[in-house]
């Protein structure tokens, strides 16, 4: 009778340390899926922001492109004032 007294206390005490590393686990595979989700939600804005910084940088470079556009027309316009009759001159 002592042995299986104390055997079933053996497979209870195990029972116990087998239920505790199932809930370790399921803890462990529930953090998991809530780090996977957050890294999903960085890797989307981080997209968002690439497309945001691309967007932003063909803009810049288009004003640049019309601005150098514009300075050369002032530039033509300011040269062409520069005629030897009226004695002005651009250095």
């Amino acid at each position: 009778m002592d042995y299986l007294q104390q055997k079933n206390r053996e497979l209870e005490d195990e029972l116990d340390r087998v239920k505790s590393r199932v809930l370790s686990t399921a803890e462990v595979d529930a953090r998991n899926y809530e780090l996977t989700k957050e890294l999903q939600d960085v890797d989307l804005m981080a997209q968002e922001l690439q497309m945001e910084k691309d967007k932003v940088i063909r803009v810049a470079d288009l004003e640049i492109g019309q601005t150098k556009v514009s300075t050369c027309i002032n530039y033509s316009s300011v040269m062409k004032l520069n005629i030897p009759e009226k004695g002005l001159y651009l250095q």
